[in-house]
């Protein structure tokens, strides 16, 4: 039996579309189950203030998805479940294409596939056809859509090479494109995620544990193809960053934090696109001492969401604790600033 992840809290309510005075700050909100069943792999996507695309393993270990809605109160309500995939998956993650419509990828016995769904209200009205990105066993699989018609995916092999694929979408239907190792070097990984940065450019922010690194790779792409237009060195630290989260800002600016085990830092700061070449702010060091826990197959210990361009809402989950708790960071240009 799983509850409803704290994060989806700060995520939604964070959007700006709810009244912040009719929220009650103080104490733990009650969660709402979602599923009786055993969960993983869950992705929360925001649709708009007030309702979240939550996509998962569910029931016979089958992807699954329904809309949540919360209100001011942060009383968080469920549509119905629709199954995505009926085959046992071992990774899930969505990106929203456009208002009706989002895509998801999810990883099935060594297969990468891409599903895209129509839905209105809380309703999951169509589940388009799942089609195979890439035969490999992947994990860390992430997705983000640039626009409406034209998404990219990445994930980390068995060999820890660092794939990104190019994908496009008409309705419900998708066109697998090509794919691009943004990394080939063997380099033992411990998390990776990409984020929209443009409508023809993304992100791919990856932790490398051989190196004790965290690298940011600049992605666009040309026809179907994925392009690499420049790499940086976001951290290099005396224990592996990990795990790793971002969030867009606009479209030359993102936001990324990150945890290091050993001192226990979290860290974050801002990455600034300009001209094909990234560059980064002053990195913020905030909750020294509390080690974040690690990224693993079925859980992630960092989420981000953006109020507003001045304002971010960061949640973290303490490393062997039930601690969670949430911070906000006030952006001004590069530099952030961690309220109390």
């Amino acid at each position: 039996m799983f509850t409803f992840p704290a994060t989806f809290i700060s995520s939604i309510i964070a959007s700006g579309g709810v009244d912040w005075s009719s929220y009650d700050s103080t104490g733990d909100k009650t969660p709402v189950k979602f599923s009786t069943s055993a969960v993983r792999y869950i992705s929360v996507t925001e649709i708009d203030s007030t309702r979240a695309l939550v996509v998962y393993r569910g029931t016979s270990n089958y992807c699954r998805a329904r809309i949540a809605t919360i209100n001011g109160s942060g009383v968080v309500s469920y549509g119905t479940e629709t199954v995505i995939l009926s085959a046992i998956i071992s990774d899930a993650d969505a990106s929203l294409l456009d208002s009706t419509h989002a895509i998801i990828t999810v990883e099935a016995s060594s297969v990468v596939k891409a599903i895209a769904i129509e839905f209105s209200g809380t309703t999951i009205s169509t589940v388009g056809t799942a089609v195979t990105l890439a035969t490999i066993n992947a994990s860390n699989t992430h997705v983000t859509a640039l626009d409406s018609s034209v998404f990219l995916t990445s994930w980390r092999d068995a060999s820890n090479v660092g794939t990104v694929a190019y994908g496009s979408v008409s309705g419900t239907t998708v066109t697998a494109g090509n794919l691009l190792n943004y990394i080939t070097s063997v380099s033992v990984a411990t998390d990776q995620t990409i984020e929209k940065l443009s409508s023809t450019a993304a992100i791919i922010y990856h932790c490398h544990q051989s190196t004790a690194d965290l690298g940011a790779y600049l992605i666009s792409y040309s026809g179907t193809t994925p392009v690499l237009d420049d790499t940086l060195a976001v951290e290099s630290s005396s224990d592996v960053p990990k795990p790793v989260d971002a969030v867009r800002i606009s479209d030359t600016e993102h936001l990324v934090v990150w945890g290091v085990a050993i001192p226990g830092d979290v860290r974050a700061a801002i990455i600034t696109e300009s001209s094909g070449t990234l560059s980064k702010g002053t990195t913020l060091t905030t909750n020294s001492g509390w080690k974040v826990e690690v990224t693993t197959s079925t859980s992630k210990g960092i989420a981000i969401s953006l109020p507003d361009t001045g304002h971010a809402v960061v949640t973290m989950k303490k490393d062997d604790s039930t601690e969670v708790v949430t911070q906000v960071l006030e952006i001004s240009g590069t530099s952030l600033t961690a309220l109390t």
